[in-house]
């Protein structure tokens, strides 16, 4: 059995799916809430294949790799073979399929194997076709409570309150980034200077949003990751504040997310959010 933490509130909705898994489920929630953590879990020993995005060297990339049409109807070969137990496909970043790809895994779902089950996850699943949306049972991983997040920090011997503190608003609730975090000192001071330029891409003067464009806009990957952690902070802000303000925030960061992720330019997109 894996060793897993979910919020109650997931937990009493994933027990029913446990004992029947449909055949195709679709996870998602914040980047860091363990989503294929929570896919292998509901999948058990069934998984037959875990399929990620790759670069153009075939080296997984979860950022700015994709998951082709091959893969898709090599998946569909593997699937079709006659099975008399229970197969689980696990699609990682499920988002990141082409859409060539999409359209192909969309027969796989149309033509249900009796003991086959797909489980995607996606933090974007905006970017999949409402046809797959529509044919998988949606299941959306929450963050883990406070008292959770400390429970984890206890049972890994993280008793510094600085360190506690720091850990807390860096990924307090999602498990998966707390653990990845507390495990590379370099990936811990990655985000936090991460958040700083977050922090200021969002509340600073415009010089200074400005010169985080500039850090920033050089690669897709980086924009991607300052965007990504926007929206997370934004998020957290319109949870404990709605605000009209900041709900047309998060919409602006959706929508500029979903532009940088179709290569359009990405300093024409940062600089355009920080000037309106």
């Amino acid at each position: 059995m894996i060793d897993v933490i979910f919020n109650s509130r997931t937990k009493d909705k994933m027990a029913p799916l446990e004992k029947t898994l449909p055949h195709a489920l679709l996870l998602t929630g914040e980047r860091g809430v363990g989503l294929p953590t929570a896919a292998r879990f509901l999948a058990k020993d069934s998984v037959a294949a875990v399929v990620k995005p790759t670069n153009t060297d075939g080296e997984v990339d979860s950022e700015s790799g994709s998951i082709s049409v091959a893969t898709i109807r090599g998946l569909y070969e593997q699937s079709r073979a006659k099975k008399s137990l229970r197969q689980v496909f696990i699609l990682d970043g499920a988002h990141r399929m082409s859409l060539g790809a999409q359209t192909a895994f969309l027969k796989l779902l149309e033509e249900p194997g009796e003991y086959t089950h797909f489980i995607l996850t996606s933090h974007s699943p905006q970017l999949l076709l409402p046809t797959i949306r529509s044919r998988a049972q949606t299941l959306i991983i929450e963050p883990i409570s406070k008292q959770q997040t400390d429970a984890l920090l206890d049972s890994r011997g993280i008793t510094e309150p600085k360190k506690r503190q720091q850990l807390h608003y860096l990924a307090g609730g999602r498990p998966a980034e707390i653990m990845r975090l507390i495990d590379d000192e370099a990936y811990f001071k990655e985000q936090a200077e991460l958040m700083v330029a977050t922090r200021t891409f969002l509340s600073g003067s415009l010089y200074e949003k400005l010169c985080t464009v500039h850090a920033y806009q050089k690669s897709k990957s980086d924009s991607l990751r300052l965007i990504d952690s926007a929206l997370m902070v934004t998020r957290r802000n319109l949870n404990v504040n709605p605000q009209p303000d900041t709900v047309k925030r998060l919409d602006a960061l959706l929508a500029i997310r979903e532009n940088i992720d179709s290569n359009c330019s990405a300093r024409l997109q940062l600089t355009a959010f920080v000037l309106q």
